[in-house]
């Protein structure tokens, strides 16, 4: 599966590339995903601006 993600600097600042494509790399669903990464972000004490855009290619 081929997907892009496009976060917040929130998301960013918490998480690195390897960590965000490791997290979500078996989650079938872009929700839950998207999702997934909005909470990891948020247990790193993210910036309450944490967001995610996530689409499959």
């Amino acid at each position: 599966m081929s997907f892009s993600i496009l976060g917040s600097k929130g998301l960013w600042d918490s998480l690195s590339v390897e960590e965000v494509v490791e997290a979500v790399r078996n989650v079938p669903d872009a929700l839950a995903a998207a999702k997934k990464l909005c909470t990891l972000a948020q247990s790193y004490e993210a910036a309450a601006t944490a967001s995610v855009l996530w689409w499959c290619s």
